[in-house]
């Protein structure tokens, strides 16, 4: 099976080998999306992220994601009912060290 790479990273060789091992052809190309300032930012990304799942099913393959997001969808889809799901809207700017710092701006309810 076809496994686009949605994280924002390139897979080396290692991840490309250990993804045939599990019977993965995986892309190492990353496709990841950023979500950038403000409202706009996440409308733009969850955009595009629906494109790729999109794609996806399509071409009947399967997508690699990140590990906190590997864990929160896993929790997500355990799940029969879900709560009520709210996140914050962020500026996001490096830090001297080139880690993110999030300043939040708004929040915004992504499920109900």
């Amino acid at each position: 099976m076809k496994l686009i790479n949605m994280t924002l990273h390139h897979q080396g060789d290692a991840e490309i080998a250990m993804a045939k091992e599990h019977g993965y052809e995986l892309d190492p190309t990353p496709r990841g999306v950023l979500v950038g300032p403000g409202q706009q930012g996440l409308e733009v990304a969850s955009g595009e992220i629906a494109m790729i799942l999109s794609e996806a099913l399509r071409e009947n393959a399967g997508v690699l994601i990140g590990g906190h997001t590997g864990a929160l969808v896993k929790g997500i889809l355990k799940m029969r009912r879900l709560p009520k799901m709210v996140i914050f809207e962020t500026n996001r700017k490096r830090d001297a060290n080139g880690r993110f710092e999030f300043i939040p701006i708004g929040m915004e309810v992504v499920y109900e």
